[in-house]
């Protein structure tokens, strides 16, 4: 009976959030309103808020159980042949993703950085799926505990990315763009001081010979 009774709460419980994303893609956040999703699911608004606290911990909620964004994690690497060319291919899938559902990821951000109660416990689930993915993509297959501080770096990056695209009506590109910025910045080997040296000396123009 127990089993039956978790099995029916759990079934609920995804309704609700299917639900509550549904009416965040079509309409952002101001459009995901409890008692609509009260209408959509046969659920309660008592049972709704006896899971959630609000709607934004509901949506926050909802796309942290269906890794909104994220890779199948199917351990499969990302594609390129060094670290920083790896965690730029990696992260333009959420990039497109996002992008393409731009009332839906306004509405995440918001949620995001909403402060409501149930929300900043909750970051953590939908973030740090994001930055051990980016770790594994530095160094594959077993990243270190550096690695994983350059991913948590470049995810913020990403972030801030994320939210200049949504609250400035920057481009997409601009969220591509700031990643392999920094994705470069941070990975790519820092030249060896003597090869600098002969790049300096070899651009030094001669001064022409006394006449």
């Amino acid at each position: 009976m127990d089993g039956t009774n978790d099995d029916a709460q759990a079934q609920r419980r995804k309704r609700v959030m299917d639900a509550a994303v549904g009416l965040a893609a079509k309409g952002g956040l101001k459009a995901l309103r409890i008692r609509d999703v009260v209408v959509r699911t046969g659920v309660s608004s008592a049972t709704i808020y006896r899971y959630f606290a609000s709607k934004e911990h509901l949506l926050v909620a909802a796309l942290a159980e269906q890794r909104f964004a994220l890779r199948p994690a199917d351990g499969a690497p990302a594609d390129g042949t060094t670290p920083a060319e790896r965690v730029i291919n990696l992260l333009r899938a959420p990039t497109d993703a996002l992008t393409s559902a731009p009332r839906l990821a306004a509405a995440m951000v918001q949620a995001m950085t909403s402060g409501e109660p149930g929300v900043a416990p909750l970051l953590a689930s939908l973030t740090e799926p994001f930055v051990a993915e980016t770790a594994h993509a530095i160094r594959p297959p077993h990243p270190t505990r550096a690695n994983y501080e350059l991913a948590r770096t470049i995810q913020r990056v990403w972030f801030a990315a994320l939210v200049g695209w949504v609250t400035a009506g920057e481009t997409p590109d601009s969220i591509n763009h700031a990643v392999q910025t920094a994705a470069h910045q941070l990975l790519d080997p820092a030249p060896n001081p003597s090869q600098e040296l002969q790049s300096t000396d070899d651009d030094t123009t001669s001064p022409p010979p006394d006449r």
